[in-house]
Parts: C-alpha cells; structure tokens; sequence
C-alpha cells in the first residue's frame, strides 16, 4: 500500500467512525487493536455472545478498535446477508457493539456483495 493510499485509508476511517467501511480492491489494511471476524462464521456463533465478543469488550478498553470483516465477497449472498443488523444497528443478537469500535470489511470484489449489505456501508475503491 502506498503511502498516499494508506494516508487516504486512515482519514476515511478517522472521518466515519460509526459508519462500516468497505475497503474493496487491493486492500492491505494495517489496522491496530482489531479482532477479525471470518465471512463464513457460523450464524449461531455470530449472535449469541462467544469468546469474539469478549474480545472486543478487551480491545475496546483502548481509544479505539475495530472490528474486521474479511473476504465477505467469497460467501454467498445469503450467507453475506447474516451481518446485515451488526452493519445496520451495531448489534449481533443481543450483543450491541461498544461506541468506540468502528466495522471495517476487506473485499476484493465488491460486486460480489449483496446489494442489502453494500446499502449499509461505505465503499471506498483501494486503488495502487
């Protein structure tokens, strides 16, 4: 990532805090204090409090965190669609995400997101 990319990238996260971020392209973010959360987690999993949120709780101690979405763009539509209340109302069951933590998602392609997710956030094209 170049230097004006990464610069670009920083203020965008700086400039939304509370509203998702999708990073779409050739994107290598280099976030700090973050918990990654895979594509294809279980639906269960994702809304019945697990070791994931505990960890955000820990991270989200600090000024700031994020929570990262990676590779959404290689589940199904459907599949995609289990995150649509983390990105619409901040909640995962009756999880509600800490005020102070950002959702950011990673994907290479972002045709192939469903048009209900990328309604609920931000893209932004990573070009080099």
């Amino acid at each position: 990532m170049t230097p004006k990319t990464k610069f670009k990238m920083e203020q965008i996260l700086r400039n939304n805090p509370l509203q998702p971020l999708m990073f779409a392209g050739d994107t290598d973010l280099e976030l700090s204090n973050f918990i990654q959360l895979p594509a294809d987690i279980d639906d269960r999993e994702l809304h019945i409090p697990t070791r994931w949120h505990k960890l955000l709780e820990l991270k989200a101690q600090n000024a700031k965190a994020y929570l990262l979405i990676e590779n959404l763009d290689t589940v199904p539509p459907a599949k995609q669609e289990q995150f649509t209340g983390l990105l619409k109302d901040r909640r995962a069951g009756n999880y509600k995400l800490p005020a102070n933590v950002q959702i950011v998602l990673s994907v290479a392609d972002k045709n192939s997101i469903s048009a209900k997710i990328r309604s609920l956030v931000l893209v932004w094209d990573v070009r080099q």
